[in-house]
């Protein structure tokens, strides 16, 4: 699909979806959202609120029990798993990190549904592939294997390979997962610069509601599968929007360099010892 597509047009609708791993049970549901080109959006939320499963469903990678999802204005459902992976990217919450195999063939992974034939990948595959890894902060990564690496370099490795998908529409779960600060800002970085510049558009789960404040234009906050707060980032990350979905009381602060910062208030059940 081109970037020079409408703008304005949404890239993916949710319309009233539900989910249940019970049969009498939703887990998720029922959620609305509609993802347009250039936004960043935050799935936020506390243990089990449903945020990955949501993120699998937008995947394609579980089926709706009610609703319906639309990318690109077509059926979710209706698109080839080739072609989906042309368009969207899906990083998982867990993608494993002991093949022995190097991180360059990890990446090139990502240019798989645009391999002429399914043979091998062309010059501009392993171009795109290298560049993939310098963005991602991996730079002279290309040789090494998978397995050897720590757990933040795989996790940047595999973001990488959502890159190299070049995709109008990355879905990633938990991209910061096991990196060092620095790194959760460059990837973070790395995301929205792509979106800004390329015309498209991300989901984010996260659990660093700052993070959300800081990168995201849009947020999504999730409690017990149900939507506890969407709209602009800036309007739902808020004290007493996540209070009730946290069940625990934030304070606002302000940096010295004018940004605003949340600060989750931990309540002191006993009188410290010594």
């Amino acid at each position: 699909m081109s970037n020079q597509e409408d703008h304005g047009s949404a890239l993916m609708r949710v319309r009233s979806v539900r989910f249940g791993y019970a049969p009498q049970r939703d887990t998720v549901g029922p959620v609305s959202v509609e993802v347009e080109a250039r936004q960043v959006w935050a799935i936020l939320g506390a243990n089990g609120a449903g945020k990955s499963t949501l993120l699998k469903l937008m995947a394609g990678l579980l089926p709706a029990r009610s609703g319906d999802i639309e990318l690109l204005g077509r059926p979710l459902n209706a698109w080839s798993p080739r072609e989906r992976a042309r368009c969207t990217a899906y990083l998982p919450q867990h993608a494993p990190s002991d093949m022995p195999i190097s991180a360059l063939d990890v990446v090139l992974l990502g240019r798989h549904p645009f391999r002429a034939l399914n043979f091998f990948e062309s010059a501009e595959d392993h171009g795109i592939a290298e560049a993939s890894l310098v963005a991602a902060g991996l730079p002279g990564f290309s040789t090494r294997a998978l397995a050897t690496l720590s757990g933040g370099e795989a996790r940047r490795v595999h973001v990488a390979a959502c890159l190299a998908q070049q995709p109008r529409l990355m879905l990633l779960d938990e991209p910061t997962a096991s990196l060092d600060v620095k790194h959760q800002l460059e990837i973070l970085g790395v995301v929205e610069r792509r979106v800004r510049e390329g015309g498209g558009a991300a989901v984010i789960v996260l659990h660093d509601v700052n993070l959300a404040l800081r990168f995201c234009t849009h947020a999504l906050l999730l409690a017990e599968g149900r939507v506890a707060g969407i709209g602009e980032a800036g309007d739902v990350v808020q004290p007493e929007v996540l209070q009730a979905a946290f069940d625990m009381p934030f304070s606002a602060a302000t940096t010295q360099g004018g940004a605003s910062w949340l600060v989750p208030e931990i309540q002191q059940n006993a009188e410290p010892r010594g």
